[in-house]
């Protein structure tokens, strides 16, 4: 199904990114498909979904003030042996070939309260704040926020 979408507007067009989830429950993979949509006008007519990258699930776009835009989603990595949510990645997009461009970076592993999600960036005064959701979605769940004068951190 359709996990987290994000509602964002920027340079006359409203953006819409979302992740679809395609989970078994006798299987403990996950496949999540991160999709674009595009309007100029929030009623629509909104453009055909565009693929992105299926790394992770909870993705944001990020309009920087320098009018660059990134991309940032959770890594979910399905292995055994590994942490499953294996941090938060950033990656610029390119809005003319509505493509992720450049390298994929992991920014931020969470802190000891671990099951790092939902990251949303933000600029204010010169510095960046990335909010993420931490310890999952019962008692131990909370909101972590952590700023940097750089994008990466």
């Amino acid at each position: 199904g359709i996990w987290a979408p994000c509602l964002s507007h920027a340079d006359g067009l409203f953006y819409l990114i979302y992740t679809d989830v395609k989970y078994w429950k006798r299987d403990p993979y996950k496949i999540a498909y991160n999709y674009l949509v595009t309007a100029p006008a929030i009623e629509g007519p909104w453009s055909e979904p565009v693929f992105l990258n299926s790394s992770g699930f909870d993705p944001s776009l990020f309009h920087d003030d320098d009018g660059r835009k990134w991309f940032v989603n959770m890594l979910w990595d399905h292995r055994k042996q590994n942490n499953r949510f294996a941090g938060i990645l950033l990656q610029e997009f390119c809005p003319q070939t509505r493509k992720l461009i450049g390298p994929v970076k992991n920014i931020f592993l969470g802190t000891e309260r671990a099951l790092v999600e939902g990251p949303h960036l933000y600029k204010r005064n010169g510095w960046y704040y990335l909010l993420t959701a931490e310890g999952g979605t019962e008692y131990a769940h909370a909101a972590t926020l952590a700023r940097s004068r750089n994008l990466e951190g």
